[in-house]
């Protein structure tokens, strides 16, 4: 019955500890390196991207120090842009800037798209917007792709990614967590 309970126990923590990913808000005038470090950093300083980082969309020009892009916004929602990752992406720090007016945001893998304008921390017509970081929770698919989302209507917008940062790494699964606490219980059991 112990063992029943624990299990049930465990079962329910792991199904709560997978709920998507984290996504946390800085604003404009938080210090990049303060949330980048130890990430790899693609600054767009050149034209040539981290390995297995690609860009998808319409480029608007890549002035030294952002990626610049837009589109026609006019049939909602329009993805302005939409970036490849490396494999097993863990962590995404990336900001947004020159947003004007217009509803906009984000979404991990195609998926939820996640509007930005309404927290706290973003301020309209700046460079950058905002800072966003993103974290895969156990359970979560890795981070493989980033959509920046149009959600507003109107007629067109540019969106300036300054930067966007990775971590890579393992993202451990609910049934890996299950077997792990099994072995210590278990264990534990031999040797009492």
């Amino acid at each position: 019955m112990k063992l029943l309970s624990f299990i049930l126990l465990l079962l329910f923590l792991v199904c709560n500890f997978s709920q998507a990913y984290t996504i946390t808000y800085f604003s404009r005038t938080t210090n990049r390196s303060t949330l980048t470090t130890g990430m790899t950093l693609e600054d767009f300083e050149d034209t040539t991207f981290i390995p297995g980082l690609s860009f998808s969309g319409v480029l608007y020009s890549q002035p030294a120090g952002y990626l610049s892009f837009w589109t026609d916004n006019r049939t909602n929602p329009v993805r302005y842009g939409n970036f490849t990752l490396p494999t097993n992406v863990t962590t995404l720090v990336f900001s947004v800037g020159d947003f004007d007016y217009f509803a906009s945001g984000f979404s991990i893998n195609n998926g939820t798209v996640y509007q930005w304008t309404g927290d706290p921390n973003y301020t309209d017509r700046s460079q950058p917007n905002i800072h966003v970081k993103v974290t895969a929770d156990t359970g979560d698919p890795a981070i493989s792709s980033l959509q920046i989302w149009n959600i507003g209507s109107g007629a067109w917008d540019i969106c300036n990614m300054d930067y966007l940062a990775i971590q890579t790494g393992v993202i451990p699964e609910p049934v890996s967590a299950i077997l792990f606490f099994l072995g210590i219980f278990f264990a534990r059991k031999k040797m009492f």
